[in-house]
């Protein structure tokens, strides 16, 4: 990032969609959307691709720059299996 001296870019992936309160209604909150669950999938390894790609341009290796991605949907998957061992739920 070009004169901000910034080391380390965090990047989001996104966190588990079809495991939102409002998607897993339609299932009485018994299991995540595979629809959603899928495209969000995709994205994710898709985000990965693009950010190794950019880790290895010269414009930032050069300079020490990194991009870094935050697994927002491995955080929060952790969190609700735990809650489907507890209560007995699917994930999908």
């Amino acid at each position: 990032m070009n004169g901000l001296q910034f080391k380390n870019i965090a990047v989001t992936s996104l966190h588990p969609l079809g495991c939102l309160p409002r998607v897993t209604v339609a299932s009485s909150f018994q299991s995540c959307n595979e629809s959603y669950s899928d495209l969000v999938r995709i994205h994710n390894e898709s985000l990965k691709k693009v950010v190794a790609k950019l880790n290895k341009e010269d414009k930032f290796r050069t300079k020490g720059d990194r991009f870094v991605i935050v697994d927002l949907h491995k955080a929060f998957m952790a969190v609700l299996e735990k809650k489907v061992v507890e209560k007995g739920l699917k994930t999908s």
